[in-house]
C-alpha cells in the first residue's frame, strides 16, 4: 500500500512538472509569435519622393474607430498629441463662406441640426453638436481649429473638400477663395494640402492657390496620374486598396507625390506602408507611429 502511495505521488509530481514545463513552453511560443508579427521601422525600406520618409496624418483625427466623432476638435487634438504630422479632415463651406469641418452634406442624423451645410449661414449652424454619447462635442470651423493649435505651423493638414454635385462654377470659386484666405491668414499655404477632382483643381489653379494640390483618384491610379500630369498638380490621392507598390512607383517616376488612405486595420496599415507612399491618412495612427518609433508615450490620450 505504501508502495502504491509513493508511486502515485511520483506520478503526480511528474505530471505537475510536465504541466509547468508545457505551460512555460507555450507561453514562450506565444510571445515569440507575437513579436514576430510586429514589424518595426527596420523592416520597411521606404523609397519615395518625400526624402524616403512617410508623412503620417490621422484620418479625420484619430480615425473612424476613436470614441469621439471624426472632424471634431476632440478627435483631432489627440492625434497631434501622439506625434502625427497632422491630419486630414472633411471641409464644407456655408452660405456665408465659412469653412466648416463636417463629412456629410446633410447634417442629420449625425448632429443635432437638421440642415444642409451650404444652404445655411454659419450663425445657424454655430452651436450644433454631434449626436454622440459624449455631451458638448461641437461642430467647428477651420478658423476655430487653427486658432486653438499652438504648434500649427509645424503641422500638415489635408482638406478633403466636400462639394455637392452639379454646383455652378461660382460656388467652386467661392470655396477656393475661402481656402486661400484661411491659408494666407495663418501662413499655412505650404502646409495645407487640397484634395479634389479635376474640375475643382482647375478652379483652384485659376484662383491662384499655391497650395499643394492632389487629384483625388476614384480607383484608377493611371487616370489620376494622367490628369495630375496634364494639370501639373503636386500629386495624387487614392484609396490604398486600389493600388500596388508598382503603381506608386509609376507615379513617383512621373514626379508625383502619392497620398494613400483607406487603411482601417493593422494589416492594412502595413500593406499601405509597404507600397512606399509619400503621405498616409491613417485610421490607425497610433500603430503607424509606433512602427516608426515616433509615438509620443508621454501624451495621455483622452
Amino acid at each position: 500500500m505504501l508502495f502504491d502511495f509513493l508511486k502515485t505521488l511520483l506520478l503526480f509530481k511528474f505530471s505537475f512538472c510536465t504541466f509547468i514545463v508545457m505551460k512555460f513552453f507555450f507561453t514562450y511560443l506565444m510571445i515569440l509569435v507575437l513579436f514576430s508579427c510586429v514589424k518595426d521601422s527596420s523592416y520597411f525600406k521606404i523609397e519615395n519622393l518625400n526624402n524616403n520618409q512617410i508623412t503620417i496624418l490621422g484620418h479625420r483625427g484619430m480615425g473612424e474607430l476613436y470614441k469621439y466623432p471624426g472632424n471634431s476638435y476632440e478627435a483631432i487634438y489627440p492625434v497631434i498629441g501622439i506625434g502625427a504630422d497632422g491630419t486630414e479632415f472633411d471641409v464644407q463651406i456655408t452660405k456665408d463662406s465659412v469653412l466648416v469641418l463636417f463629412h456629410d452634406l446633410e447634417m442629420s442624423p449625425n448632429s443635432t441640426c437638421d440642415l444642409t451645410m451650404y444652404l445655411h449661414n454659419w450663425f445657424e449652424i454655430d452651436g450644433c453638436t454631434y449626436n454622440t454619447i459624449f455631451p458638448n462635442i461641437y461642430i467647428i470651423t477651420v478658423e476655430n481649429l487653427f486658432c486653438r493649435i499652438p504648434n500649427l505651423h509645424e503641422l500638415t493638414f489635408s482638406f478633403d473638400c466636400k462639394i455637392p454635385q452639379n454646383m455652378p462654377t461660382e460656388f467652386l470659386r467661392t470655396f477656393a477663395r475661402a481656402i486661400k484666405r484661411i491659408s494666407e491668414k495663418y501662413q499655412m499655404t505650404d502646409k495645407i494640402l487640397i484634395e479634389g477632382n479635376e474640375y475643382f483643381i482647375k478652379v483652384l489653379q485659376e484662383e491662384g492657390l499655391q497650395n499643394k494640390l492632389f487629384v483625388s483618384g476614384t480607383g484608377d491610379l493611371n487616370k489620376s496620374i494622367t490628369l495630375a500630369k496634364e494639370m501639373n498638380t503636386f500629386g495624387v490621392a487614392i484609396d490604398q486598396s486600389y493600388v500596388t507598390a508598382e503603381d506608386v512607383k509609376k507615379a513617383h517616376n512621373e514626379g508625383l507625390f502619392v497620398m494613400l488612405w483607406g487603411a482601417k486595420t493593422r494589416p492594412q496599415s502595413i500593406k499601405m506602408i509597404e507600397k512606399n507612399p509619400d503621405i498616409v491618412q491613417s485610421d490607425k495612427p497610433m500603430y503607424v507611429l509606433k512602427i516608426f518609433n515616433r509615438f509620443n508615450y508621454d501624451y495621455n490620450i483622452p
